[in-house]
Parts: structure tokens; C-alpha cells; sequence
């Protein structure tokens, strides 16, 4: 059985992610701060990203989904609390996209400042960079 770590887990895309895992019997591990119900069939690793220690150093996940990173930080501090993993996936947001470009967005289209997302699309540039 396939193994994956959402980070979050309990709203917004999170959820719904965990639920699919879940639902595709997935072994299915969120981390998260525990302050809201957890979904049915997922194994809990209680904390804050920013100071997990050696929690996750002995896990192997194949997948990493990281869902809650707002910035460079989170995605350094993530990675190198990880232990052994197959595929890592930082999930982005069109923020990082200048509000001039040509939508539906691509992928591999060019990543800039976008007016109306401000210091939040300006960090999500520097998580990707950093992922």
C-alpha cells in the first residue's frame, strides 16, 4: 500500500485530497496541529511544521503533498524534517502568475509579481524556487 503525507488535512484542498487518498486506499498520514476534526482513515502526525524534530526522519512516504506552504520557509523547514520520500509536490496557487497572463494559466508560464495578490503570490514565488 502506497504511502502519502498531506500536510493540513482537515479543510479547504487538504481535505479534499485526503479524502481521494483515502478513498484509493492510500495509506494516508496527515500533519497538522490537531485543532480540527480529522477525516475518517487518516493516521495523525500531530505538529507544527516550522518544529517537528525527528518526527518524520524514520517515515517513508512515496508521495509528499504539501498543500499549507505559504513561503520558502515552510517548504525548507518541511524538507528537511522529511526522512525518505519518493515525490515531493508543492501545491502552488495562480498568485504566482502576473495579472496580465494569458489564462487558463500554464505550468511552465512565466512566474511574476501579481498587483492583486501582493507579498502572498510574491512567497509562493519563492516556495516554488525553493521547492
Amino acid at each position: 500500500m502506497k504511502k502519502v503525507l498531506v500536510t493540513g488535512g482537515t479543510t479547504f484542498v487538504s481535505k479534499y485530497a485526503s479524502k481521494y487518498f483515502v478513498e484509493h486506499e492510500y495509506e494516508v498520514y496527515v500533519l497538522n496541529r490537531n485543532t480540527k476534526p480529522q477525516i475518517e482513515g487518516v493516521i495523525l502526525i500531530e505538529g507544527d511544521r516550522h518544529h517537528l524534530g525527528d518526527k518524520l526522519k524514520k517515515m517513508y512516504f512515496d508521495i509528499v503533498l504539501d498543500i499549507t506552504a505559504y513561503d520558502a520557509e515552510d517548504v525548507i523547514d518541511l524538507y528537511n524534517a522529511l526522512g525518505s520520500f519518493e515525490q515531493y509536490i508543492l501545491i502552488s496557487s495562480s498568485a504566482v502568475y502576473p495579472e496580465y497572463g494569458v489564462q487558463p494559466f500554464l505550468e511552465e508560464a512565466e512566474l511574476a509579481a501579481n498587483k492583486f495578490w501582493g507579498k502572498y503570490g510574491t512567497d509562493k514565488i519563492n516556495a516554488e524556487k525553493n521547492y
